[in-house]
């Protein structure tokens, strides 16, 4: 996908999804178990796996919206990365850059890959620096670890590694 509006029309399509999901979750909190509510979490990876044109269009107006904000917004640039009188349809997950950006449209895409990718690497850093920290915590001392025991079995949950963290 090189079009920014397909890559806007999926996003824009993720979100409300996504925005279903935490009004189901919201309306079923303590109906549903927690495995549930993290299943339920599937359905948002299924809709950015599966693009916009492999789905039920029809469902909501968010494609004609789309449509109209390019033809508005495109009229007087030169964009590489979309053409005003080419239909937004997304066929892919992720865009890639073919050309140098032309455009205001282009470098905001630029720009909001860039900033994902920067995102991306702190939260990939941030978690194997955490990991780093719990394999090298020691174990927990024996009061606490009594304590969580206890908790387990009142609640009848599976015990795991215990640790405590100095830093």
């Amino acid at each position: 996908m090189t079009n920014i509006w397909s890559f806007l029309l999926q996003t824009l399509m993720a979100s409300v999804v996504a925005v279903i999901l935490l009004v189901v979750k919201k309306l079923l909190e303590d109906k549903l178990s927690p495995r549930w509510q993290y299943g339920v979490w599937s359905v948002l990876v299924l809709r950015f796996l599966v693009p916009v044109n492999l789905s039920i269009r029809n469902l909501l107006s968010i494609p004609l919206v789309v449509e109209v904000l390019k033809s508005k917004v495109e009229a007087g640039l030169s964009s590489v990365f979309s053409d005003i009188y080419e239909p937004v349809a997304a066929f892919g997950v992720l865009p890639f850059v073919k050309a140098r950006p032309n455009s205001l449209t282009d470098w905001l895409l630029v720009l909001y890959t860039v900033g994902v990718m920067f995102f991306l690497l702190k939260y990939l850093w941030t978690y194997l620096r955490l990991k780093n920290i719990l394999r090298k915590s020691p174990t927990a001392s024996e009061n606490i670890l009594q304590k969580v025991e206890a908790v387990c079995e009142t609640y009848n949950l599976k015990s795991c590694r215990i640790v405590e963290v100095l830093q």
